[in-house]
């Protein structure tokens, strides 16, 4: 790093010492759940070398950054090298740098061009990555000397509810297992049953045609949108420089070029609302809005039933749609420079790893559930009624699965879409009751019975998330 480099203070009563220069003080609020979850200083001491200058790199990679800003609920807000904050030591005076991001810095709110110096004056207000409700990454900047007790009083986090994030507290998890043999049945029955209720599966594959033939759509107009920017783009760069006087180019650098804009609108089509970053796997739900498929899963794992952008009930898991995949990847492969393509390589392989954790966990699963077949045990009877104990000890098994693993674990009792989708009025209530789950919906409040298609997708969402 840099000769002269910042020492990040995560406490309030540590002095300043001679060599401190400036200060970087915490503006932003916080969720009570999100307190332990953010890894940004309270206050970041800048230190100046012996000759006066200083240079600080800030991100979210520790062994390329001397000031690290990192939150687990945010994770790809800042890039790996996200802005750099220079003092010159003949001046004294202080300038920052945005080092080609996605998300971008402001300052009092103005946008920074990439790789161009803007200079920072005292009480100036720094959002590192896009200005959020919590303000997790906005910092003002100070120079000279801190009171400490003054600093304290701008930067203790308020607790606020941030809209911006998602809640991604889990069930906690408890080692059980749903077996009984009691009011039980015998795998070769469930199988039977199994074979019998694969003819009721074809309403739900026509009503998954339909929801293909409007994301395809969808997808066909943000096609045609990537190519109207792409030749914007390319007309942009064919277009000779116009050489004028020194004065007019300062001005132009203070600008967003066309080329600049039309990437922006792009990245912007292209984000995930939850993760604020370009979206990897996208999966899109029946309203139409996309996210990042890790996201949306954890997102409906909490329990938040609601799309994240427009608020509409969700009442079917998210279709993975492979080809908005392709519009990202080669936005990023044509507009993105060397710093974007490696960020998002690294959230490929994060999500990557993280589809490998899930598969193990599911497998695991299907191996247990086979050993207990063959052992003889039997396992509950999702249309028959349950006993309090027999409710308890399913949900302390289920707690600890989600996604793919939990519908196998929602198999084992015959729990299928394939038995939802053919079960009776009677049975589908048997099962609510059994599970302990209701069906919320503001149509239908209090004790006005709820329509069957209502209570079939609760059943369908609870096999996956909960």
């Amino acid at each position: 790093m840099a000769a002269a480099t910042a020492a990040i203070i995560h406490t309030d009563n540590e002095q300043c010492s001679d060599g401190c220069v400036a200060h970087l003080v915490k503006m932003g609020n916080m969720r009570a759940s999100e307190v332990d979850a953010t890894r940004t200083p309270t206050v970041v001491h800048l230190r100046a070398a012996l000759d006066g200058s200083a240079k600080v790199i800030v991100g979210r990679v520790s062994d390329q950054c001397d000031v690290v800003l990192a939150s687990d609920v945010r994770k790809g807000m800042l890039s790996r090298r996200h802005a750099c904050l220079q003092r010159r030591n003949n001046s004294g005076e202080w300038v920052i740098k945005e080092l080609r991001t996605v998300n971008g810095v402001l300052v009092d709110g103005n946008i920074l061009e990439p790789d161009v110096e803007y200079p920072l004056n005292d009480g100036d207000i720094i959002t590192f990555g896009k200005k959020l409700v919590c303000r997790e990454f906005e910092y003002q900047f100070r120079v000279g000397p801190l009171v400490l007790q003054e600093a304290a009083s701008r930067s203790l986090p308020e607790i606020v509810d941030c809209d911006e994030s998602v809640d991604r507290d889990r069930p906690s998890t408890a080692d059980s297992t749903a077996t009984s043999r009691k009011r039980t049945r015998s795998p070769r029955s469930r199988s039977a049953r199994a074979k019998k209720a694969k003819r009721s599966s074809v309403d739900s594959d026509e009503e998954d045609d339909n929801h293909s033939e409007e994301l395809q759509k969808q997808l066909d107009a943000i096609r045609q949108e990537n190519e109207q920017l792409k030749e914007q783009l390319r007309s942009v760069t064919a277009s000779p420089s116009t050489p004028g006087k020194e004065g007019s180019v300062v001005s132009v650098r203070n600008q967003q070029t066309p080329a600049e804009k039309a990437k922006g609108r792009l990245y912007a089509d292209l984000e995930c609302i939850i993760c604020r970053d370009l979206m990897v796997s996208p999966a899109t739900l029946e309203c139409s809005h996309s996210f990042c498929f890790k996201c949306i899963e954890e997102w409906l794992t909490a329990g938040n039933f609601r799309c994240p952008v427009c608020r509409a009930d969700i009442t079917r898991s998210p279709t993975k749609t492979l080809q908005l995949q392709q519009v990202v990847t080669t936005a990023i492969e044509t507009h993105g420079d060397d710093a974007e393509q490696a960020d998002y390589a690294d959230r490929l392989d994060e999500h990557k790893k993280w589809d490998e954790r899930r598969q193990i966990l599911r497998a695991q699963l299907m191996g247990s559930i086979e050993t207990a077949s063959e052992n003889g045990l039997q396992f509950f009877e999702i249309g028959l009624k349950w006993n309090s104990d027999d409710k308890t000890r399913f949900h302390e098994g289920i707690r600890r699965y989600h996604s793919d693993a939990r519908e196998v674990y929602c198999a084992s009792i015959g729990l299928t879409k394939s038995w939802i989708q053919q079960a009776t009025r009677g049975e589908l209530e048997m099962a609510m009751e059994n599970l302990r789950i209701g069906v919320s919906s503001d149509d239908y409040p209090g004790d006005i019975p709820k329509p069957t298609d209502l209570i079939r997708r609760r059943l369908l969402l609870f096999t996956r998330y909960c």
